[in-house]
């Protein structure tokens, strides 16, 4: 069992992979940390004000939601991903199958900073419906990325 004490910015960042169970990797000053994020058992960290919490949360570059709803049934819906970019620039939001395949890229352009919202209605690139299975939605700006999964259901 892994136990871990770390500066509460990357508190932050851990709880966003801690979501996603995946490997988490800090860099801290001259040391590169890596570890499961499934074995953590314990967290402890101070906020001593809600001002420093927002100050913190503020520099995470981009804020990837869960996509709504999920599972979602592309007969009768569209699922919704929102996220905020923290500063303007070229963005690209993808559809992958569980392969790692692109399934549908559904913005490639520079957007703004602040909130976005993506419809994506279940198709594929070629406009066909997508089979049921879990599939993955990728955020990627100036080198930075964020990945979430969905799952269709028909």
């Amino acid at each position: 069992m892994l136990r871990i004490k770390i500066p509460i910015l990357l508190i932050i960042l851990l709880i966003f992979s801690l979501l996603n169970g995946e490997t988490m990797v800090i860099q801290k000053q001259n040391e590169t940390l890596t570890f499961d994020t499934a074995e953590i058992q314990e967290i402890t960290f101070d906020i001593t004000s809600v001002d420093e919490y927002e100050e913190i949360f503020n520099k995470i570059p981009i804020k990837l939601m869960q996509n709504y709803p999920n599972p979602f049934n592309v007969k009768s819906n569209q699922t919704a991903i929102e996220f905020s970019l923290k500063q303007q620039g070229k963005t690209e939001v993808s559809i992958y199958n569980i392969k790692g395949q692109r399934v549908k890229t559904l913005v490639n352009e520079s957007l703004n900073s602040g909130d976005h919202k993506l419809i994506w209605d279940g198709n594929n690139s070629a406009g066909k419906e997508v089979c049921s299975g879990i599939y993955f939605y990728k955020i990627e700006q100036d080198g930075k990325t964020q990945t979430k999964k969905m799952i269709v259901i028909r």
